[in-house]
């Protein structure tokens, strides 16, 4: 299993930008529902954008 910190660089395994580990938790009871949670911060145009993924689905970059 990937161990990551908050403030952690990560990638989808897919590919994509580089984002920041903003939060990790259970996220079963959001609009996600991803119980193994990891919340990620990237800018795209100027944007904050955020968004939960689940931890399996993530690398370290």
């Amino acid at each position: 299993m990937n161990e990551f910190r908050i403030g952690d660089v990560v990638k989808l395994k897919s590919g994509g930008p580089s984002m920041t580990v903003e939060d990790i938790d259970d996220y079963s009871e959001s609009n996600s529902g991803i119980k193994d949670g990891v919340e990620c911060l990237w800018i795209v145009d100027n944007i904050l954008r955020a968004t939960v993924f689940d931890r399996a689905n993530l690398v370290k970059a």
